[in-house]
């Protein structure tokens, strides 16, 4: 049972598409609203404790100028509450999740964590964090949750019209290419994009599990299904040989 502090978005008004605008009182990263939200959770939950709790969306493109604060406030509020709670035994775990692996290395370096979500950074796609934060995970023991590992939606649908790309923005050419040229592998090996979409994070030792939204039990045995997928190692040579993913990328 997981849950997030930090990051608490009205329901007022149309939904976000994209960053949106950063409106201050949607944020929160303070000692008192982080323990006054966790105590809420669980006796909403019924539970005796949250097995992981996450800080959640300290992203410079939501919080632009009002970014580095917000650092301190969640690093001198909602960190050492979560370490207090855990004492407590009201949590199990602390956790960061967001969707810039530069920000989830900055804050591993600043505390102890004891894991870490990515969204939508470690796939076909994007793939900088094999760089500097995955590696720096491994060497220190940090299982690693990565989720939309589809991007969004593109990587389980393709380059179709209207596809959706990393936190809904306007898909840029290369990448519309990119997607064609990974589908066009695919198609020569016959494996269906969705699964080498799923199983490509996992292979990855500081990679724990990945996270896919679902909305009905089909998707769930689809998705399994997926998982199962036998994907023969000359599709993983052939991604590294076009310069899909990087040469050191893990594969089979």
């Amino acid at each position: 049972m997981s849950t997030k502090v930090g990051h608490y978005p009205t329901l007022e008004g149309p939904p976000r598409e994209g960053a949106g605008a950063y409106d201050p009182k949607n944020y929160d990263y303070t000692a008192a609203r982080t323990r006054e939200s966790l105590e809420r959770s669980i006796e909403l939950m019924g539970i005796g404790a949250i097995d992981v709790v996450m800080i959640h969306d300290l992203v410079e493109e939501f919080l632009s100028y009002d970014f580095e604060r917000r650092i301190e406030e969640a690093m001198t509020g909602a960190y050492p509450t979560l370490v207090k709670m855990k004492e407590e035994g009201k949590i199990k775990a602390i956790g960061v999740a967001v969707k810039d692996w530069n920000v989830c290395l900055r804050l591993a370096k600043m505390a102890s964590f004891d894991c870490f979500l990515l969204a939508a950074d470690y796939n076909f796609l994007r793939n900088d964090s094999l760089t500097e934060f995955l590696p720096y995970c491994e060497r220190h023991n940090i299982p690693i949750m990565i989720g939309a590992p589809f991007c969004m939606g593109i990587l389980a649908t393709g380059a179709v019209p209207n596809a959706r790309y990393f936190f809904y923005k306007e898909i840029p050419p290369e990448i519309i290419e990119k997607t064609r040229r990974i589908e066009a592998i695919c198609a020569r090996h016959k494996v269906p994009l969705p699964a080498a979409s799923l199983q490509f994070p996992l292979f990855h030792p500081a990679v724990a599990n990945v996270l896919v939204g679902l909305q009905s039990t089909t998707e769930l045995e689809q998705n399994l299904a997926y998982m199962r997928q036998h994907i023969p190692t000359d599709f993983w040579a052939d991604l590294k040989e076009q310069k899909i993913i990087p040469e050191n990328a893990p594969t089979p």
